[in-house]
């Protein structure tokens, strides 16, 4: 009695059910594969999430939004100040005599001085209402929590 041996020393028909174990176990392996990136990917954007600084989280909507009027009306005034304090005379002029130079440069200093002071200040403020609108923005877009799930799943 002689047997049918394949290329590879196997019996007749012995290849083709290995061949079909090693087929139904690639889409599961695949599609572990699949999960566990998954949940890497999410854990990872969670994390950096968890990194960016929120100054304002523990507010409530309604007081960030109170408190980002208050900011641009303090800003509109700051601005007047320091649109009138940019246009106003600043320079120091040369006289003739040295105690009215030291006078007028002191003078051109102090306005200076108080410019960039109103400067830094509204400065500082115009940033403050930009991290409540930052804020105000993440929670709309938290508000629906399934594409804040997708969002940390897909994004690599």
């Amino acid at each position: 009695m002689t047997r049918d041996l394949d290329r590879f020393g196997r019996g007749a028909g012995g290849g083709k059910a290995a061949r079909s174990r090693g087929l139904s176990t690639l889409p599961v392996v695949l599609l572990l594969g699949l999960v566990v990136g998954g949940a890497y990917n999410y854990h990872r954007n969670w994390q950096a999430e968890a990194r960016i600084p929120r100054p304002y989280q523990s507010y409530s909507v309604a007081d960030l939004e109170t408190l980002r009027g208050a900011y641009q009306a303090e800003n509109a005034t700051v601005e007047r100040q320091y649109q009138q304090a940019r246009g106003g005379a600043g320079e120091a002029r040369r006289t003739g005599m040295l105690d009215e130079n030291i006078a007028a440069f002191e003078a051109a200093q102090r306005h200076s001085t108080a410019s960039r002071s109103l400067g830094v200040k509204l400065s500082l403020q115009q940033t403050a209402v930009g991290e409540i609108d930052a804020e105000l923005e993440r929670r709309a877009a938290e508000a629906h929590p399934l594409q804040v799930h997708l969002k940390r799943l897909l994004t690599l």
